[in-house]
This record gives C-alpha cells, sequence and structure tokens, in this order.
C-alpha cells in the first residue's frame, strides 16, 4: 500500500506536471486566437467595438455567415447519414472485409479538401475526359453543377463522414452484446432493439462526432474556394481569403473580427453538443463481453455490394477522374490510345526539383508537427481525466475553437502573436503591419478614401 505522503507527493506532483503542460497548450493553441480578438476589439490600442459593428454589419459579411451555416450544417448532415450507415452496418453485423472497408472510409479524411474538390470536378461537367471518353459528357458551355452550393454541401460531406464513422464505430464497439442478448430475451426484435437499445447507448458518440463534424466543415476553406469563389457563392472562410488577396495586410482587422465569427459559431455548435451530451441518462462504462455480430442472413450479400458500390462512387471515380486527366496532352481531350502520354508525369516528378522539395516539406512539417502534438496531448489527456480541475475543464471546453478557424486565419493570429517578440526580429514589420491595421479601420470608418488601400499605398507604408 502506497503511504499517505507519497500519494500527497504524486498528486502534487502531477498537478504541476498539468499545469506546466497546460500552459504549453494554451499557448500554442489558445493564445493565437486571444490575439485575434484583441486586434478585433481595440482602436490603436484603446478598446473600441466600432470596428466589430462595421464589419458585421456588411452585407457581405451576413450572407457570408449564412452560406457557412447552411454548406457546413447540411454537409455535416450528409456526413451524418453516410457515415452513421457505414457505422452501424460495419460495427453492429456480420459483414466480411471489415477492415477493408474501415481503410477506405478513412482515407477521405486524409486526402485534402483541395484534392477532392478537384478529383471531383474532373469527372463532372463539360470538360471531363473521363466523361468524353464514355461518351456522355454534357454538351460544351453547359455548366459545372459541382459550382453551386448543393456541390459544396455534397463534398464537405463526403470529406468529413470519416468523422462520424470513426466516432460512432468506436462507441459501437464498446457495446456488449449482453445488453442485446438481454433485450432479446426480453421480446424485442429487429428495429426496435436498434432503436430501443443501441441508439440510446450510442448517442454521446453520435453527438460528439456530429459537432466535430460541424466544425470542422465550418473551417474548411479548400472545397468553399475551389466550388464557391467561381460560382460567387462566398462562406466565411472564403471571404477572409479574399480580402486579405485583395488588400494584403490592411485588412488585419477586418479577418480578425471575422475570425471571431466563425469562432462564435463553432463555440456554439460545441455547446450545443455538451448540452445534449450533459443530458444523455445512459453511459457505457466499458465493454464485458465479445463485439457485436448480429447475422444479416441473405441480405449480407445485397448490403456488401450496396457499401461497396458507395465507396467505389466516392472514392475510387474521384481518383479514376484525376488519373484520366493527367494522361492525355490537354484538358477536355479524349482518352484513347493515341492520346495518352506520360509527359505531365514526367515533367512533374523528374522536371521540376519543387516536386522534391514539396515532398520534403510536407513530410517533414507533417511529422514534426505530429511528434509535438503526441509529446503535448497524450499527457495532457491522461493528466485531465485524473485530475479535472476547473482550468481544465475550462481548456477542454475551448480546445476545439483553433480547429474551427481557417488555417489562413490561425496562420495570422500567430504572427500577430509572435511578431513582437524580440527573438523574431520582426519589431519593424509590426509597426507597418500596426500602422496598416489602422488604415484598414479608417477605411471602413470612411475617414481615408477606399483607393489608401490599393498596392500602390501599401508600397509607400514600406518604403
Amino acid at each position: 500500500m502506497m503511504s499517505a505522503a507519497q500519494q500527497t507527493g504524486g498528486s502534487r506532483t502531477e498537478a504541476r506536471l498539468l499545469s506546466a503542460i497546460l500552459i504549453v497548450a494554451i499557448c500554442l493553441t489558445l493564445a493565437p486566437v486571444l490575439r485575434l480578438f484583441v486586434e478585433g476589439v481595440t482602436d490603436q490600442g484603446s478598446p473600441s467595438l466600432t470596428l466589430m459593428r462595421d464589419v458585421l454589419a456588411q452585407p457581405s459579411t451576413l450572407s457570408a455567415l449564412k452560406h457557412s451555416l447552411v454548406t457546413a450544417g447540411f454537409g455535416t448532415l450528409v456526413s451524418l447519414v453516410l457515415g452513421a450507415a457505414f457505422a452501424f452496418l460495419v460495427a453492429l453485423t456480420d459483414l466480411r472485409a471489415k477492415a477493408a472497408l474501415v481503410f477506405c472510409l478513412m482515407i477521405p479524411m486524409m486526402i485534402p479538401p483541395q484534392i477532392t474538390a478537384l478529383s471531383w470536378t474532373q469527372i463532372m461537367g463539360p470538360s471531363s475526359v473521363l466523361l468524353k471518353t464514355l461518351g456522355i459528357a454534357p454538351p460544351l458551355g453547359a455548366p459545372q453543377p459541382l459550382y453551386s452550393p448543393e456541390g459544396i454541401i455534397l463534398l464537405l460531406g463526403i470529406q468529413h463522414m470519416s468523422i462520424i464513422f470513426l466516432t460512432l464505430r468506436a462507441g459501437l464497439r464498446s457495446i456488449p452484446q449482453d445488453v442485446v442478448e438481454a433485450a432479446r430475451i426480453s421480446g424485442a426484435r429487429g428495429l426496435r432493439t436498434w432503436w430501443q437499445v443501441v441508439m440510446p447507448l450510442t448517442l454521446p458518440s453520435l453527438a460528439a462526432g456530429t459537432a466535430i463534424t460541424f466544425v470542422t466543415a465550418l473551417g474548411n476553406f479548400g472545397i468553399p474556394a475551389m466550388l464557391g469563389i467561381p460560382a460567387g457563392y462566398a462562406t466565411l472562410s472564403t471571404l477572409v481569403y479574399q480580402k486579405l488577396a485583395g488588400m494584403g495586410t490592411t485588412v488585419l482587422a477586418e479577418v480578425s473580427v471575422l475570425a471571431m465569427l466563425i469562432g462564435v459559431v463553432a463555440v456554439a455548435g460545441i455547446l450545443l453538443q455538451r448540452l445534449c451530451q450533459s443530458h444523455q441518462k445512459l453511459h457505457l462504462v466499458g465493454s464485458t463481453s465479445r463485439p457485436l455480430a448480429l447475422p444479416l442472413g441473405a441480405a449480407r450479400l445485397p448490403v456488401e455490394i450496396l457499401l461497396w458500390a458507395v465507396v467505389f462512387a466516392i472514392l475510387v471515380l474521384p481518383m479514376f477522374g484525376l488519373l484520366a486527366t493527367s494522361l492525355v496532352p490537354a484538358y477536355g481531350v479524349t482518352l484513347r490510345f493515341d492520346t495518352v502520354t506520360l509527359a505531365s508525369w514526367y515533367e512533374v516528378l523528374f522536371r521540376q526539383p519543387v516536386t522534391s522539395r514539396a515532398f520534403a516539406n510536407s513530410f517533414g512539417l507533417a511529422a514534426g508537427a505530429s511528434a509535438v502534438l503526441a509529446a503535448i496531448c497524450l499527457p495532457l489527456a491522461w493528466l485531465m481525466e485524473r485530475r479535472k480541475t476547473r482550468v481544465a475543464r475550462l481548456f477542454d471546453s475551448l480546445l476545439d475553437l483553433p480547429y474551427a478557424l481557417p488555417g489562413v486565419v490561425l496562420s495570422i493570429a500567430m504572427i500577430l502573436l509572435l511578431i513582437k517578440l524580440p527573438f523574431t526580429e520582426a519589431t519593424l514589420l509590426w509597426h507597418h503591419l500596426d500602422h496598416l491595421s489602422g488604415l484598414s479601420r479608417a477605411v471602413l470608418r470612411g475617414d481615408v478614401p477606399p483607393g489608401s488601400g490599393k498596392p500602390e499605398t501599401v508600397r509607400s507604408c514600406y518604403g
């Protein structure tokens, strides 16, 4: 038995370790968000809500907010339908090749959103090489159907269905078979067992997956950018990009307000999910037997064919579209034996040195970020579970906020946070950014003509 002194010493050590890791985690995740918040609620160093009021009153902001809620909400619904259907069938039934299905359903989460959007545009529209080869391409001049809100919703749903699938499958696998057997003995059959026994036990997992999916879809930039910008359909994430691309650093203050708006919507979704979980009456404490494997009987083969057909449609077919486009000399050319060429592959892989540099940079950054996250998050999760302090609970509530912000916004937040530090050697640049941020506020107030935000003025500020 451990003595009381040893237990007290261990508790103090855990408390100190938790505090130290929390400080590091807060600096990496919440400090940039707080810096954005300060930028949005101050004017030349003084607290002011004028900028926030002006930005929120702009028609473009209200329109982008509406579009973000529509695409993220309905995209989450698509993810919920697809991910939940696969999770229930894979986790609860006696389907064959489950490992292969799970692997295939994880692939959309690994593919960047820009690649997902690009691959789908290659298999639809009048210039699709695959459709031209099959002889079913729409006539030239026909619109690209994916350049629409419906296209964004569909691809957001496909991109994030893996989140719903993985979280719900984990909850379903923890349901002991004894529970279902007891329900059957009590007279429950078929859908009644699923609705009255399985569903209540999986609601926490389903709510958690839905909230994470909504937050992820809200901050997704690649799909709304590639499909929405050509159609003139702006979301909050693409509006941030368009403002930065149009006026550079002069709109940092506006971007801060837009980022806060994204954060508010994300936090609202997270709080709603936590509220649903707090009212959940049934909870599992762990599995006591083997996972469920309900027999499908004669329906197993048709169900397997249907699931693999869906996997082919959402995963394999878009990749075929990309492959077909890469094998022709020009976009829109029909793929035939006399038009097949590997010139594009040779150019990218062997003639352009930027390809190897990009691969090395991507691999190094991904490996480094994974190592840092593992070193911080593993002990942090363990300590937060053992010592549920008030600070730990508050941090847990806000942890998803940086995840909801588009990468470009988070990058700006980190620059604003670190640019004043002595070791960055960027004090002069900070003064320029501060001056330009004040200039954007003046433009919004009408004190400076809009032309002052043009590139000529930016260059004169740096001159």
